[in-house]
């Protein structure tokens, strides 16, 4: 009798485990902020808005999501609502328009960057002049409004701030 009752309540925790990893998600004309606390408080991460992100949201999932699956899709409606989503440090995430977001993902040249920061690059050249590349490099720049290229002819090298 008692093996009975303990396979039942291993049964029922190993089933409310399996359970409480997945989610679904109903939103029907909720205010942006709303949907973006729930995913913050379901995935336990922390998320900062940029004050220009507004508006209502509606979207469903029919299926139970894993959080995985549950955050590619908080990824994805903002996308279609156009906010972009930048990973910080320390599990932080920051929402904000799209356009900003492209910006703010360039910021890093080096693997010592983190976070929102102002990097300056020195990269030197050594098989072409750095005033010939400058201005190719500014008008890709130029296309995104972020960052600056200039050169420095005695080095022949490049300096690039993002």
């Amino acid at each position: 009798m008692y093996r009975i009752f303990f396979l039942f309540s291993l049964f029922f925790i190993c089933c409310g485990t399996a359970q409480a990893d997945k989610y679904s998600a109903d939103f029907q004309g909720v205010d942006v902020h709303e949907f973006i606390n729930t995913v913050s408080k379901n995935l336990g991460k922390t998320i900062i808005v940029d004050n220009a992100v507004e508006g209502k949201v509606t979207v469903r999932s029919y299926e139970q999501l894993t959080p995985e699956e549950y955050y590619q899709f908080f990824l994805n409606v903002l996308d279609v609502y156009g906010y972009a989503v930048i990973s910080m440090p320390k599990n932080v995430l920051k929402v904000v328009a799209a356009k900003d977001g492209k910006r703010a993902t360039l910021t890093p040249l080096n693997d010592a960057a983190t976070g929102d920061e102002l990097v300056m690059k020195m990269v030197p050249l050594h098989n072409t002049a750095a005033k010939d590349v400058a201005p190719l490099l500014r008008q890709l720049n130029d296309s995104i409004g972020v960052g600056n290229v200039s050169h420095y002819e005695n080095g022949n090298s490049l300096l690039i701030t993002v």
